[in-house]
C-alpha cells in the first residue's frame, strides 16, 4: 500500500492506495475545534479529480463532497426514497427534470446515473459550482445532463423550457423569506400540468432539534431575537459567532414546513398543488418512508416509539414532523377555474 500527503495551511489530507485500486482519504485538522463532517472516505476518483474537489471545498469538507457523489447510501438513497415512493423508473423515461439550485451537481449527477433515459438540467447561481459540476459530470461520461448558471437567485436561464419534474434538493432552507414567495411560483411555472415537484433534505422548521446549522435543541421554537444570538454563541457544528442575521438565514438556520410551501403555491398558480401522501401500492405514508431509512441496528425500540409519536402528531395536527421535509407535490392537470 502506497501513501501520500497533501498539506494545506492548517490541515493535512493523507491518501492511501488500496488493494482494490481505490484511495482512502484521511483528513487531519490541526484546529481541534474545526467542524469536519467526515474525516475519512474511500473513493475511486483519480488524483486530478480529488485535487479539484480539494481545492474547491478544502480539506475539512473534501470527504463530505466526495461522499455526496459516490456514496450510494447518502444523496442517492435520499433521492431514490423521494422519487420512487410515488413514481416508477419507467415514468421518467423520455422526460425532462430541472434540478434547481444544484450546487456542485451531486444531486443532478446521481439522478443522471440512476435514470439514463431522462434529460436533466441543473441550474445554479454560482458559476464556480457550475464549473465544478461540469468537471465531475465529464468524469462520469454523462450525456443526459446539462448545467447552466442562473442570472439571479430568482430566475432560471432563459429558454430552458418546461419540465415534467423539478427537484429542490437541500435548497429551500437557503432561500430568504422574501425569496421563497417568488422562487416557488417561478419554478412551478416551469413545471408542466401533471408534473411533480420534489423537495428533500430541507430541515423541518419545527423539529425539536435544529439539526442543520447548530445541533441545538428547541432552537426552532424560539423567536429570531433569541434564536440568532444563541446560534452564534452555542452552535455545536461550526462557529457562527461572526454570522449576521442574513448569514444565518442564508445558511439554512430556518427550515420550512409543508404548509408554508403549499400556501405559497396556492396563492400564485392556476393549477392546484396536490401533496402526495400515500406511498405506492398503499404502503404507508411519509413517516413510514422516513422510518424505513433509519439504521435498524441502533436504538430500534426508541425509533419505533418515535414513529408512533409522529403518527399521533400527524393524526391530531395534520403535521408530519420528521427531521427533514421529503415532499412530492403534483401539479393538477386542469386549471382551478376548470375544476368543478
Amino acid at each position: 500500500m502506497t501513501a501520500s500527503k497533501l498539506t494545506h495551511p492548517s490541515d493535512e489530507v493523507h491518501i492511501a492506495e488500496l488493494p482494490n485500486g481505490n484511495k482512502l482519504l484521511t483528513v487531519k485538522c490541526n484546529d481541534e475545534a474545526a467542524y469536519v463532517p467526515r474525516c475519512t472516505c474511500e473513493t475511486s476518483y483519480p488524483q486530478d479529480l480529488i485535487n479539484v474537489l480539494l481545492d474547491f471545498h478544502g480539506p475539512a469538507w473534501v470527504c463530505e463532497a466526495i461522499a455526496r457523489y459516490e456514496d450510494s447510501q447518502y444523496i442517492e438513497a435520499e433521492i431514490r426514497a423521494n422519487l420512487f415512493a410515488f413514481f416508477d423508473e419507467e415514468d421518467f423515461v423520455g422526460k425532462r427534470m430541472l434540478d434547481f439550485g444544484c450546487g456542485g451537481g451531486s444531486s443532478t449527477i446521481c439522478l443522471a446515473k440512476m435514470l439514463p433515459e431522462t434529460e436533466f438540467v441543473g441550474t445554479e447561481l454560482d458559476p464556480k459550482r457550475v464549473a465544478l459540476a461540469q468537471v465531475v459530470a465529464k468524469y462520469y461520461g454523462l450525456e443526459n445532463i446539462r448545467f447552466h448558471t442562473s442570472p439571479s437567485g430568482n430566475e432560471v436561464p432563459g429558454g430552458i423550457g418546461e419540465f415534467d419534474f423539478c427537484m429542490m434538493s437541500a435548497v429551500y432552507e437557503h432561500l430568504l423569506p422574501e425569496e421563497r414567495a417568488t422562487v416557488m411560483p417561478m419554478i412551478w411555472s416551469h413545471l408542466k400540468p401533471g408534473g411533480a415537484l420534489f423537495i428533500n433534505q430541507t430541515p423541518h422548521r419545527y423539529y425539536p432539534i435544529e439539526a442543520h446549522s447548530t445541533g441545538l435543541p428547541l432552537l426552532n421554537y424560539l423567536p429570531d431575537g433569541l434564536a440568532f444570538p444563541l446560534a452564534r454563541r452555542m452552535s455545536r457544528f461550526r462557529s457562527l459567532r461572526n454570522d449576521s442575521e442574513y448569514d444565518l438565514l442564508r445558511g439554512g438556520l430556518r427550515g420550512g414546513t409543508e404548509r408554508e410551501i403549499l400556501n405559497i403555491l396556492r396563492k400564485n398558480t392556476e393549477y392546484r398543488p396536490i401533496l402526495l401522501e400515500v406511498l405506492r401500492n398503499g404502503r404507508g405514508d411519509r413517516i413510514d418512508a422516513w422510518h424505513s431509512r433509519l439504521n435498524p441496528n441502533r436504538w430500534r425500540t426508541a425509533k419505533t416509539v418515535l414513529k408512533g409519536v409522529l403518527k399521533i402528531i400527524k393524526a391530531t395536527t395534520g403535521t408530519v414532523l420528521t427531521e427533514n421535509l421529503t415532499l412530492t407535490i403534483q401539479k393538477e392537470t386542469r386549471k382551478t377555474s376548470e375544476v368543478r
